[in-house]
């Protein structure tokens, strides 16, 4: 015979209205997971722009922080990506020989869902990088920043020509990396 559940078992069951309270609860618990690692992380780059432990978590982070804020406001993703920007600015500017930030500002280029809507915030972004290479014109992490912005928004032609051939000249080692992403563009 095959045993079956008795009455009592059925009856202690949970209804199906505790099963999704609990599951709810569950989502909730793991969202404060999320939010207390992605504090976690901010508060490590924070105090060390060169973490990048820090910046790889946050990069993993980042869409589950971006789906819970969308939840809340539909328009939260500008805000959240105008966030990352500053936070790449801000470690870049402070150490732009330092690649941690320039790992995350490309992870970030390529996962922004729609770079047209940031299309004048990039241009300003561009900008900025060029005022930081008058200070260091031969820094290859500003070189390499400022051509992925201009890629990005499909722009500056011949200005990310210009930045891949100098590339070449200052970083030997990697010149036929820069000819190769010459001979994609």
């Amino acid at each position: 015979t095959v045993p079956t559940m008795s009455q009592d078992a059925t009856e202690r069951r949970p209804s199906a209205e505790a099963e999704a309270e609990v599951g709810i609860a569950a989502v909730d618990q793991l969202w404060e997971l999320v939010e207390s690692e992605w504090q976690f992380a901010v508060h490590k780059i924070e105090k060390n722009f060169s973490n990048g432990s820090a910046f790889f978590y946050r990069s993993q982070l980042l869409p589950f922080i971006v789906r819970r804020r969308l939840q809340i406001d539909p328009d939260a993703l500008i805000g959240s990506v105008e966030e990352e920007l500053a936070v790449i600015e801000g470690a870049v500017f402070v150490e732009p020989d330092d690649q941690t930030a320039w790992w995350y500002h490309a992870f970030l280029l390529e996962w922004i869902p729609d770079l047209s809507v940031f299309h004048d915030r990039l241009l300003g972004q561009a900008e900025s990088l060029r005022d930081l290479l008058s200070d260091s014109p031969d820094n290859k992490w500003v070189l390499l920043g400022l051509h992925r912005v201009l890629d990005a928004l499909l722009t500056g032609e011949e200005e990310r020509r210009e930045i891949l051939q100098k590339l070449q000249e200052i970083d030997p080692d990697r010149a036929a990396r820069y000819r190769n992403m010459q001979a994609q563009a």
